[in-house]
């Protein structure tokens, strides 16, 4: 019945005048684009990666005009067989540098291998024996659809012309046979190969490209050519043939056809509509569970760049990374963005952040693009959804909020990861890694975990510690010492000021030529007020609330030693390769102590379980400054 039905619909499609036709397309397609919304954005995502310098309202153009000739491609495969061939003339017509290539084969009726894209009327391909008679045999290599009746009649229609065709799957030895015999045998090249084709790229994006053309060029030793339909109207085409000038070997011709095929599609705004944008060529690299890494066993991706002339792979695959909320876990976070940016060197790195950590990140110049999360306010979330038009690929949560989850799902991104620890649940997460039951977050560090979860997603790389900025080697015989008193947000985290001010007094008694630096917000002024008023003017400097995060780093990097309480500007002296001694208590240093590369003494109090659980009160001046006479040596 399903035959019976395309059949009838083929046959009217035939007789009733092109103009009709024509119109009834450009209508079906404004409606495919304006309903059809996954496909639309499937489509507005590839024009926008392979054209960011166009404006949206070029790409919505584009994409509308594809749809349009999507459509158009679909009724002229229904009609064509109805067609006779005083029609097909009509339809497939052949310019004058084709003509004389077309005279050269007919004259010496060479094999060959042709490269055809799938553009709007490829389909009148078949009709060239009627156009042009005398060609040698011609055959294409077509990807059945699973259905025998249909296959059967899609075969019998496409082969009145004498253009045959042969299966993927068991027609392979019969196309060689026809080249072998004098024959040509076609496939198509710009369709996503999967884990069967080779790394190359596709508008400087990371594609899975067929080699079938060029494997069965090289084995036979016959020449290539670009064929195409040049669409100049509806249901009108020019047949072109171009020969590829390159080696007749898989990956000259791969990287050839590719690259023609871009310049033809960048030729003008018609050339570029009539390729299938909607089709998601560069899907291959998405796999959930290998995403963090590029994984083919034919990578040309070397190749493609010396091909190109580039200096390294373009980074396109766009990544957005929303950070933690507080400064000592992005710092403990930065670790596994620099193994990303290893595993999948042609990811563009956004990291979404607070407005105060914009600074030093783009100094350490980790990301390629930074987004500031705006004020909270009415119009917060509105901000992601305005997001959508810059199409991330992937988007990685270090938050384990809803808020967080909220933000992603609202940027339209199609890939969103997270963690799921026990009891939660994340709807709005297209992916999660649970946790396993058998790890104790309490005894295992927090980047580890966060390891985990991203080899979760592929990451093979190994993790590295260097400082971010210079280690501070300089600095290790410096006059500074800094103090880091307070605790943005856990009070208990706070060693007692009597404390801070008896260890401040003997370090400064001991060491003539020392001076302190007394870090902290603006929160811990009211600490740090009460330890200077105990000091020596001279010898002693308060900028609690005084920096901002910039600041707060090159005045630390001053410093040949960091004393300090569990916080975040312990992991940020730690990350630019500063000593630190870090005062541990009630928090568990195994899960969130520092991890940079740079000396660390972690002190708890006395007895004190290494996950922690006791008072920070309990440790002693007198064991801090012990510690800190080893680096007064």
């Amino acid at each position: 019945m399903f035959l019976l039905i395309l059949k009838s619909a083929g046959w009217v499609l035939a007789i009733i005048p092109e103009s009709f036709v024509r119109v009834a397309c450009a209508i079906l397609g404004d409606l495919l684009y304006i309903f059809a919304r996954r496909r639309r954005t499937t489509m507005l995502r590839n024009l926008h990666h392979a054209y960011p310098e166009k404006p949206l309202a070029w790409h919505r153009k584009i994409a509308r005009e594809s749809c349009r000739r999507l459509i158009e491609m679909g009724t002229f495969a229904l009609a064509s067989p109805w067609f006779n061939e005083k029609r097909a003339r009509k339809i497939l017509t052949i310019p004058e540098p084709s003509l004389i290539i077309l005279n050269e084969i007919k004259a010496s009726m060479p094999s060959g291998v042709g490269f055809i894209p799938h553009f709007t009327l490829t389909e009148s391909l078949i009709m060239l024996s009627v156009t042009f008679p005398g060609l040698p045999s011609q055959s294409a290599i077509f990807r059945p659809l699973g259905n025998k009746t249909l296959d059967d009649w899609i075969k019998k229609t496409r082969e009145r012309y004498g253009f045959k065709l042969f299966s993927r799957k068991e027609g392979f030895n019969q196309a060689l046979s026809l080249v072998r015999e004098g024959g040509w045998v076609t496939v198509l090249f710009d369709q996503n190969a999967g884990l069967s084709g080779a790394l190359i790229t596709a508008f400087q994006r990371v594609a899975s490209a067929t080699i079938l053309p060029g494997l069965i060029a090289k084995k036979l030793q016959v020449p290539m050519f670009l064929f195409y339909a040049h669409r100049k109207a509806f249901w009108r085409a020019d047949f072109i043939i171009e020969p590829l000038n390159c080696k007749v070997e898989p990956l000259s011709a791969t990287l050839e056809a590719n690259a023609k095929l871009e310049k033809y599609l960048n030729l003008s705004d018609d050339t570029c509509a009539d390729w299938l944008w909607l089709h998601d060529r560069w899907k291959n690299q998405d796999m959930p569970n290998k995403r963090f890494h590029l994984e083919q066993k034919k990578n040309w991706l070397p190749q493609s760049i010396n091909y190109h002339n580039w200096k390294s792979i373009p980074r396109k695959t766009r990544f957005w990374i929303r950070l933690p909320n507080w400064l000592g876990d992005v710092l403990m976070a930065l670790p596994l963005i620099r193994a990303l940016k290893r595993g999948r060197p042609d990811a563009e790195i956004t990291l979404l952040t607070k407005v105060d950590f914009i600074p030093l990140l783009d100094k350490i110049e980790l990301a390629d693009s930074l987004i500031a999360l705006p004020s909270k306010s009415i119009s917060y979330f509105f901000y992601f959804k305005s997001l959508r038009i810059k199409y991330p690929d992937t988007y990685i949560l270090f938050t384990n909020s809803l808020r967080g989850d909220i933000e992603a799902f609202l940027t339209g991104c199609p890939q969103r990861f997270g963690i799921i620890r026990s009891g939660q649940w994340r709807p709005l997460l297209t992916h999660a890694w649970k946790i396993p039951s058998h790890i104790n977050e309490n005894t295992i560090h927090q980047t580890r975990v966060l390891e985990m979860y991203f080899q979760y997603y592929g990451l093979r790389e190994q993790l590295d510690f260097i400082p971010l900025l210079t280690s501070g080697d300089a600095n290790r015989q410096g006059e500074f010492i800094g103090l880091i008193c307070g605790s943005e947000n856990e009070p208990q985290k706070r060693w007692p000021v009597n404390h801070w001010c008896k260890l401040a007094d003997q370090i400064l008694d001991d060491n003539p030529k020392i001076k302190l630096i007394l870090f902290g917000t603006a929160r811990d002024r009211e600490i740090t007020q009460q330890i200077a008023e105990h000091l020596p003017l001279e010898r002693v400097t308060d900028i609690a609330g005084k920096t901002n995060l910039l600041d707060f780093c090159n005045r630390i990097r001053e410093c040949r030693l960091i004393l300090c309480n569990d916080t975040g500007g312990m992991h940020l002296a730690n990350a630019l390769g500063i000593p630190v001694v870090a005062l541990f208590g009630p928090t568990n240093p195994l899960r969130t102590g520092p991890t940079y590369e740079a000396p660390v003494h972690i002190l708890q109090p006395p007895a004190c379980p290494p996950t922690g659980g006791l008072a920070l009160s309990e440790i002693k001046p007198e064991s801090v400054l012990s510690l800190v006479n080893k680096y007064m040596d």
